[in-house]
Parts: C-alpha cells; sequence; structure tokens
C-alpha cells in the first residue's frame, strides 16, 4: 500500500530488468515480439519497447526514481484497482482485513487510465484497409525452426460485451478442428504442418491481435504459398457458410465442464 521505493531498491530492479532483457535478446519469442511492435504506428503506444532495460529505465539514476513514484501516485488508486484476498477466514474477518489494511489507498479525481487510449486508431494503420493486400514480413530465427504467423489486428467496439462471450474461444476452436474437412486435416494430408495454433496474442478494450501459428513441416516450409492459400481459403469458406452452431455449443459445455470441475488453484493464479 506504501512502498518506500528507495533508490538502492530501484537500482537493484533495473539491473534486475536488463539483465532479463539480455537473456531475450537471443530469445524467438522476443525477438518476433519486437519485430511486430517495429511494423506498427510508431506513435501508437503498441509500438513501444515493452520489457526494458538500463538505458529505457535511466540507468536506475534518481529519475528512474522519481519517474517511479510519479507513475505509483497517478495509477495506483483503489477506482483503478482490483483486489482479491483469499483466506480460510470467513468473509466477513475477510471483509475487515481488507479495510483494515487497503482503505488508505486514494480514490477517485483523476480518470481512468485507458481513458488516454479508447480513442486511439488501430495501431496498424495499413492492416486496417481492407483493399490493401497482407503484409509479408520474413525474419531468419535463432534456433532452428520452420513457422509461419498469421496475424490480423480487429478493433473491438464493446470491451464488455467481448469479455463476456469470449469469440477468441470460437476462434481456436473454428482453427484448431482437428475433424475429417477441417483445415489442420487438409494441410496434414498435403504434408505441409505438423500442428496449427490459434490465440489472441494481444487483447486491449480498444483492439485485439488474433494469431495462428503454424509449425511447417519441410515440404510447408517450401510451399508456405500454399498453405496460406488454403488458410484463407477455409477461412473464406467459414465467412460464407457460417460457423456451425455445434461449435458454440460444445465451447459452451466444454466452458461449463471446466468450471464445474476445475482444480483448486494457488491464490496468485487467481
Amino acid at each position: 500500500v506504501a512502498p518506500l521505493f528507495t533508490a538502492s531498491a530501484t537500482q537493484r530492479e533495473v539491473m534486475a530488468i536488463d539483465s532479463e532483457h539480455a537473456k531475450n535478446l537471443q530469445s524467438d519469442l522476443w525477438r518476433l515480439d519486437q519485430l511486430q511492435k517495429t511494423l506498427a504506428d510508431q506513435q501508437h503506444p503498441y509500438a513501444k519497447f515493452f520489457t526494458g532495460n538500463k538505458k529505457t529505465l535511466r540507468n536506475g539514476e534518481p529519475g528512474a526514481r522519481e519517474a517511479l513514484i510519479s507513475f505509483f501516485d497517478r495509477y495506483y488508486r483503489a477506482d483503478a484497482m482490483t483486489l482479491a484476498l483469499v483466506g480460510p477466514q470467513p468473509v466477513d474477518a475477510l471483509q475487515a482485513m481488507a479495510i483494515k489494511y487497503f482503505s488508505s489507498l486514494p480514490s477517485g479525481g483523476l480518470p481512468l487510465a485507458h481513458t488516454a487510449y479508447d480513442s486511439l486508431p488501430l495501431p496498424f494503420p495499413s492492416w486496417a484497409k481492407r483493399q490493401q493486400a497482407p503484409q509479408l514480413t520474413l525474419a531468419t530465427p535463432v534456433d532452428e525452426r520452420r513457422a509461419l504467423t498469421l496475424l490480423w489486428c480487429l478493433p473491438v467496439r464493446d470491451w464488455e460485451a467481448w469479455a463476456l462471450t469470449k469469440p477468441e474461444l470460437i476462434w481456436r476452436r473454428v482453427v484448431e478442428n482437428r475433424a475429417e474437412g477441417s483445415l489442420l486435416s487438409a494441410l496434414k494430408r498435403q504434408g505441409f504442418v505438423n500442428s496449427v495454433q490459434a490465440s489472441v496474442s494481444t487483447q486491449t478494450r480498444t483492439f485485439s491481435i488474433l494469431e495462428a501459428q503454424i509449425d511447417l513441416s519441410q515440404t510447408g516450409y517450401k510451399r508456405w504459398r500454399d498453405v496460406v492459400q488454403l488458410f484463407f481459403g477455409y477461412l473464406r469458406l467459414v465467412s460464407e457458410q457460417g460457423v456451425p452452431s455445434h461449435v458454440f455449443q460444445d465451447a459452451a459445455a466444454i466452458a461449463d465442464l471446466e468450471l464445474r470441475f476445475d482444480e483448486a488453484h494457488q491464490p496468485l493464479d487467481l
């Protein structure tokens, strides 16, 4: 609730972050993530360096501590935060503890952080132009791998509705379907891929980045254009015929089972 942010602790944390950054320099995951950011509008917050290093954190010098305190004072406010208190005590006892230890947090008087970003355009302006051809980026990995990644940046018109309906679950089930006649079965029949995974790689209140990660075989690597053609052909077919109702029903049934029979989690995972 009231961290000291001492100069020595700030310096140590900056050094730890820089050490983590040095490790990430040879990580394909982080390298490709940063490459993706270079393709975005450089004036958009999405394009900013994500993890930080000594240089971006002002070498941990006094200016870094002042910026840290300023950020804390501006954003660590009760109306912009959520508290999860887990314990064996009765609810009334947990509530009393929450009031005792957290009621000193300031609240109100300032706009929430997301209000500064809600009106921004998509981070990839060229992707928003439907008449423009898809953008191709080639990258040489550090590790030996053959991968094809497809990305779409979509606007989120209503964040509350998105969070409630979870369309990303349907996206995943449509793309990862293993049944006969599915995209994956067609790609494997041609010997093009080892696996296909779909996800939402970035989720904000105003946009989502849908991602399809395709692990290519040696044949698929040589014929990646055919893989892309099959993928977009499948999406066109789904667009024209619609997602079958059983996909929604299956997703809802599985989500219900996962909720009812979910195993106990560690408090930090909640």
